[in-house]
């Protein structure tokens, strides 16, 4: 009886090890995907540039989509896996706060080559997308630390609304609370 037990648990902290992993995967790919977009932000100096941004925006959107996708199909963590996973919360954080300040930094190359309505648009289309991400991964936090999840996704809407005020637009209200930013 005491080995079907032991068998049993294992399989069960297995399972919970593995609902983990795929939360951390999926943040994790966005956060990469984050740091191409960001490259390419950095790289953007005239409209031919423009296409390597436009490449590394669609490449985050899709990754974001991805990783809100598997994350809705995962189970809810434990609490002592999501105090584990808030840790990816500070280099995604770190990451939309470099995309976004050197979105900004850009804005005059943005407004040389056209561009800056576009980024405006773009930026809260897929603030649409990552407030899903952002809904998602909240919705697998036990309710007793979902508001501290929401607090560090709050840090992101932030600088994402930021980015949109500084480059000229308006921060329109969303329903969701968004993790990354996508130009």
């Amino acid at each position: 009886m005491q080995i079907k037990t032991i068998v049993v648990n294992a399989l069960l902290a297995g399972t919970g090890l593995a609902q983990l992993a795929v939360l951390q995967t999926g943040i994790k790919q966005v956060q990469d995907s984050l740091g191409k977009l960001d490259t390419a932000v950095k790289a953007l100096t005239d409209i031919n540039s423009a296409a390597a941004l436009l490449k590394a925006s669609t490449e985050t959107q899709q990754a974001t989509e991805k990783a809100t996708t598997d994350i809705k199909a995962a189970q809810v963590l434990s609490l002592q896996e999501a105090l584990s996973l808030q840790e990816a919360a500070t280099p995604l954080t770190a990451a939309v706060k470099a995309v976004t300040d050197d979105l900004v930094a850009k804005k005059p190359v943005l407004d040389q080559i056209g561009a800056t309505q576009q980024a405006l648009t773009t930026l809260n289309d897929q603030k649409k997308a990552a407030g899903a991400l952002g809904e998602a991964v909240v919705s697998k936090i036990p309710a007793i630390g979902q508001a501290i999840a929401q607090q560090s996704i709050g840090q992101m809407t932030t600088l994402i609304d930021g980015a949109i005020q500084k480059l000229g637009g308006t921060a329109k209200q969303s329903r969701s609370v968004p993790m990354p930013l996508v130009v």
